[in-house]
């Protein structure tokens, strides 16, 4: 459980500097919104990966193997997240509201499995 709060945790610090990056691109760097959503997407990555790397599950393995697998396991989150969205607005006609709640409850915790037990295992033979 207390795992799973580090990753929480470092959920919340990842979208605070998600959000600064992208008010200062769009504010002090006139840049697009749309282009300052995918830039500012970059240092919330660094910031989410590293701190889970070291904090939330002390992980050994190489960065050329983990790198891509977060990717993956963040792009699955996003397309969850898509995916509930469009099932509360369009498929049951809810607000977005509930699009959003079906995503703070779902996501976090499969994407956390999915990081654990894929992209940060242990090698065999490994201790846990």
């Amino acid at each position: 459980m207390m795992q799973y709060a580090k990753f929480v945790v470092i959920g919340g610090l990842a979208t605070a500097v998600n959000s600064l990056a992208l008010v200062l691109l769009i504010e002090f760097a006139d840049m697009n919104a749309t282009l300052a959503v995918v830039a500012a997407f970059v240092p919330a990555f660094a910031v989410s990966y590293g701190l889970n790397r070291w904090w939330t599950f002390a992980a050994m393995g190489s960065h050329v193997e983990q790198v891509p697998k977060y990717f993956v396991g963040q792009l699955a989150g996003l397309g969850l997240n898509a995916g509930l969205m469009f099932l509360a607005t369009k498929a049951l006609g809810l607000s977005y509201w509930w699009g959003i709640a079906g995503s703070i409850v779902v996501t976090p915790p499969l994407v956390f499995l999915f990081q654990k037990h894929w992209t940060f295992a242990p090698a065999r033979g490994q201790p846990t």
